[in-house]
């Protein structure tokens, strides 16, 4: 959603925003996690994905960005209010397979198969 924003508005992104521009974030963020840091992170990540949501729920134009949808989606499926106001992500147990995975990767699936886990793409995606 920022690099949508940066690329094709000249809307101001807060500067907390603009790291996931940098090259090398998705590692930093993702994979270079530590365990006792997951929980935390997530409810971090969450609440800026909301943030992010509420400042540009109302810009013109907003709605036609894919962007735009697929964060919808994901607060939609792994977020719920608190009574504070804010956000926290939904327990792990409460996901089901069909929810957004990757917004940069819509297709991408996670499912239990045999007690093993699987993630990869829906046999919808590979046809297209």
């Amino acid at each position: 959603m920022v690099r949508e924003i940066t690329n094709k508005t000249d809307w101001e992104i807060p500067e907390s925003y603009l790291a996931y521009l940098e090259k090398g974030h998705q590692n930093k963020t993702i994979y270079q996690t530590k365990t006792t840091e997951e929980k935390s992170k997530l409810e971090h990540l969450i609440q800026q994905a909301h943030d992010l949501y509420m400042l540009v729920k109302d810009c013109a134009g907003v709605e036609n960005f894919r962007s735009f949808e697929h964060l919808t989606r994901l607060l939609k499926e792994q977020a719920v209010a608190t009574k504070d106001g804010n956000v926290k992500p939904v327990e792990g147990g409460k996901l089901t397979s069909q929810i957004l995975q990757n917004p940069s990767d819509p297709d991408a699936t996670f499912r239990h198969k045999t007690g093993e886990s699987h993630i990869g793409h829906s046999f919808r995606s590979l046809r297209q």
